[in-house]
């Protein structure tokens, strides 16, 4: 799969992140789809790595680079011990995000390159926070919660 990743970048001068998603069973492997920008698996990507993505797709800009110079080595870390889980939280109700739905999320934001620390068990933070005032019908998502185990 990392092979064929490759070869299909090279092919086509593409520089940056993609992101490919597979059926894998015990003798064959069927491409999905190809992304070629930042997914939403990206920080359990990042998570399981240990990298930062995006300073790896700064990378290959130059003026980017220089705008976040330091920043890769800022945010790395050890692989971690345990393991991240991405959920969404759908609404079970129309609503409008008030000023303190955002800043509790806010305040427990997930940031991927930091311990984090909660007094819910395995709750390490919202991601995807929706800015004040956004309405959001009924079982539209809200935002994104991690765990870890």
């Amino acid at each position: 799969m990392c092979s064929w990743a490759h070869s299909i970048t090279r092919k086509l001068h593409y520089t940056g992140i993609i992101q490919a998603d597979w059926i894998v069973d015990e003798n064959k492997a069927w491409l999905l789809e190809i992304n070629p920008r930042w997914t939403a698996s990206m920080e359990i990507i990042e998570w399981a790595t240990g990298q930062n993505l995006f300073s790896i797709q700064a990378g290959f800009d130059d003026e980017l680079k220089t705008m976040i110079s330091g920043a890769a080595a800022k945010t790395s870390r050890p692989f971690p011990a345990q393991t991240l889980y991405k959920a969404i939280q759908y609404a079970s109700t129309p609503l409008v995000v008030s000023r303190e739905q955002s800043d509790e999320m806010l305040l427990n934001k997930f940031n991927r390159f930091e311990k984090q620390g909660t007094s819910l068990s395995n709750f390490v933070g919202w991601g995807d926070i929706p800015q004040v005032g956004t309405a959001i019908s009924a079982g539209h998502p809200i935002a994104s919660f991690f765990k870890v185990q």
